[in-house]
């Protein structure tokens, strides 16, 4: 008995939230913790965004990357 094939329509996907990226510049004194704090995030997020360790330091004029929703 012949079997036929019917492909199913593709499925929608819902599209990810938009989210606004910044860049925010270390300053002298700043830590993670400070910074997260700052824009409502927290220190693993900001580490995550940022491709930092434990062992990283943040040392003023570096660029960080923050997502905001």
């Amino acid at each position: 008995r012949p079997v036929s094939y019917k492909p199913s329509a593709p499925s929608r996907q819902e599209s990810p939230p938009s989210r606004k990226t910044l860049r925010y510049e270390v300053k002298k004194g700043d830590t993670l913790a400070k910074i997260a704090a700052k824009y409502d995030a927290s220190v693993g997020e900001l580490m995550k965004w940022n491709k930092l360790t434990k062992a990283s330091h943040i040392t003023p004029g570096r660029q960080l990357v923050i997502f905001r929703d």
